[in-house]
């Protein structure tokens, strides 16, 4: 049995785990080369001052 489900706040996924969910969700609806320039985005929303670029990928 698992003691805490991953993906909570007290068992967070790592970046790596949570990259792979991403794909796996977005897989049926967006190619590689989408998905790729939408991780670029969420990759850096901190810095990334125009959501326009993030709705138009959507």
């Amino acid at each position: 049995s698992v003691a805490m489900a991953k993906g909570t706040i007290a068992a967070p996924l790592s970046d790596e785990q949570l990259w792979d969910k991403f794909e796996n969700c977005t897989g049926r609806f967006l190619d590689h080369e989408q998905q790729e320039a939408l991780r670029q985005i969420l990759s850096n929303m901190k810095s990334n001052q125009d959501a326009r670029t993030l709705t138009a990928l959507l």
